[in-house]
């Protein structure tokens, strides 16, 4: 079953059209990307796996939640690493891969050319 999720945040809304007007700088636009990512990434996560946990704060313990398991970015080149960024500040702990691939001309069929992952996939993909 696909889940179709359309950000309405004034601030995305203000930054997509910015990045579609053709007078918009390349370091503009790359900025307004990234903060694109971040919402989206937020979005994203708001329903990754959690655990209580305790803490001892400088005043007393806390109990308080923490992610269960670290997340993996994998982006898909190159129009993945745009967003990876964004992501990154959401998830500043998580592994990252990469891959590739590019349309065949003929065919117009996905071809893979790269594939590097990290080692434990038993984790959340974003």
């Amino acid at each position: 079953m696909s889940h179709i999720h359309i950000n309405t945040h004034p601030i995305v809304q203000d930054r997509l059209t910015k990045i579609r007007n053709k007078d918009t700088e390349s370091l503009h636009f790359r900025n307004y990307l990234n903060e694109i990512a971040f919402f989206l990434a937020v979005d994203a996560t708001s329903q990754l796996p959690t655990k209580k946990v305790t803490v001892e704060t400088p005043l007393q313990k806390s109990s308080g939640v923490t992610l269960k398991e670290r997340s993996v970015i994998i982006p898909i080149l190159r129009a993945g690493l745009a967003l990876s960024e964004g992501l990154s500040l959401v998830l500043p702990d998580a592994d990252t891969g990469h891959i590739g691939l590019y349309r065949d001309e003929e065919t117009h069929r996905p071809v893979e050319y790269l594939v590097k992952l990290p080692d434990n996939l038993n984790r959340p993909i974003f």
